[in-house]
């Protein structure tokens, strides 16, 4: 009997392999089919705005332009690059980022539109309007004031911006007819680090 149960180990049949590949196949068939793009819009204005602040983050930090930042509107669901143009940066100049003009969510005013994309800006840690700028070493510094901000010399606290001393949330939030889903876009506020 214990020598019958030795030569019984042998593994898989071939059935038993062929069985295992069809339920994993179904599984898989599954779930492609339950993912059918409902997110994929609020996954590309996150990736996009994600982008949009890292680019005017580095624009700040290695170049002789200036400094550069983001202006968000979560009143209208908009946002636009900012820079400094001769020592003032100025809620109302609106610089487009890049890869604009192929947007689809680019408005007639150059800004940024989450809201063409169906995605609201559903709320900004520092209030529903933001000016988030960077220093020379990528430092974010903000006020959510929606007037012009003059700079004389290098950003640091004073009545019109903050140096952030944590961390700056924006949500996203899926304004579809899906299930609501939220992102959140963080930036870190020693380094500007946006994950």
């Amino acid at each position: 009997m214990k020598l019958n149960q030795l030569n019984n180990n042998r593994g898989f049949t071939l059935i038993e392999a062929i069985a295992i590949l069809v339920i994993a196949g179904f599984l898989s068939a599954l779930a492609i089919a339950s993912f059918d793009g409902k997110n994929s819009d609020l996954f590309s204005v996150e990736a996009t705005l994600k982008n949009h602040i890292r680019y005017a983050q580095s624009k700040s930090m290695f170049s002789d332009t200036g400094i550069w930042g983001i202006c968000i509107d979560a009143n209208s669901e908009t946002y636009w690059l900012a820079r400094e143009q001769s020592g003032v940066v100025a809620w109302t100049s609106i610089t487009k980022p890049f890869g604009a003009d192929a947007s689809d969510m680019m408005d007639a005013q150059g800004r940024m539109n989450t809201n063409m994309m169906n995605v609201a800006i559903d709320s900004v840690s520092a209030g529903n309007s933001l000016i988030l700028l960077f220093d020379n070493m990528g430092i974010p510094f903000y006020t959510a004031s929606t007037g012009s901000i003059t700079i004389n010399g290098p950003l640091m606290d004073n009545g019109s911006l903050t140096r952030a001393t944590s961390d700056i949330r924006i949500v996203l939030m899926d304004n579809s007819t899906y299930d609501g889903n939220t992102r959140t876009i963080t930036v870190t506020h020693e380094t500007g680090f946006v994950p």
